[in-house]
């Protein structure tokens, strides 16, 4: 027999009834990841506008904070942990990190990280008062939280936004977003004449994935740039790390001298 929710104990959305102060989310994933995160991201922050809420994510996701600072007034670096493969466990740190969430005692932990097969156990190790999470369709969700059996078959977004459905907060639409700061508009806009990308119609390919197995094949891409630059469009080629700058080298080869190469030359 499953908790109760949230919503079912306290009578309606939670947003409008509990009010938690500290809230900490699980979600030690790369850009992409956390992008379509981020409708989920808003529904608790609208709920919850007076609560502390972090970020539990790698390194790099310290900019992503920084960058939706409206949503979050946190973030806390992930040290790695057995079994998931974003980043080698750390054995000290994750002592450290485990110890200083214990001592944080959040009200509420949010597992966004994948179906909770490991992540619930470790999600468990918060000691927060409550969690919230998903569970694998095979087995049964942790005792004394909320959690939602995983929805495979939903596209990423709206599979993040049942977990803040599941507790009872409103869905604050589904769109995505990206703040862009006055330095980075002044940047673009030089970059714009500078590549004479200013007075013209253009669209961006980007080729990288992290994982391999989900990249697009190159060919496939370069058929769409020939396609798209047919039709009068400047192609623009993007990507950032060594990986990904030579995967734009090459879709640029592939197009034929009919790409504009800015790889590695723009900023997150």
């Amino acid at each position: 027999m499953r908790a109760p929710s949230w919503a079912e104990r306290y009578g309606g959305a939670v947003g409008y009834g509990l009010q938690p102060n500290q809230i900490v989310i699980l979600r030690a994933l790369q850009l992409g990841d956390l992008l379509c995160a981020v409708p989920s991201f808003r529904a608790f922050r609208r709920a919850w506008p007076s609560a502390r809420i972090a970020l539990i994510g790698l390194p790099w996701a310290r900019d992503f904070v920084r960058r939706f600072s409206l949503y979050f007034d946190e973030f806390i670096e992930f040290p790695g942990y057995p079994g998931l493969p974003e980043r080698p466990a750390q054995t000290g740190a994750l002592h450290e990190f485990l110890g200083a969430l214990r001592r944080r005692r959040a009200d509420l932990a949010v597992q966004l990280h994948g179906d909770g097969t490991i992540t619930n156990e470790l999600v468990a190790r918060f000691g927060a008062r409550r969690m919230a999470g998903f569970h694998p369709p095979a087995q049964q969700p942790p005792a004394g939280g909320d959690f939602l059996e995983y929805p495979s078959d939903r596209h990423e977004i709206r599979r993040l936004l049942a977990l803040p459905q599941r507790i009872g907060l409103p869905a604050e639409g589904e769109q995505l977003e990206f703040p862009i700061d006055r330095g980075e508009e002044s940047s673009w806009c030089r970059m714009r004449f500078e590549t004479g990308l200013a007075n013209r119609a253009y669209v961006c390919l980007h080729a990288g994935a992290r994982a391999e197995a989900r990249r697009w094949p190159l060919d496939e891409f370069a058929r769409v740039g020939r396609a798209l630059a047919a039709r009068g469009l400047r192609v623009v080629v993007t990507g950032d790390g060594a990986e990904e700058e030579a995967l734009a080298a090459r879709l640029a080869e592939q197009l034929d001298g009919r790409a504009l190469n800015l790889a590695g030359r723009t900023p997150l």
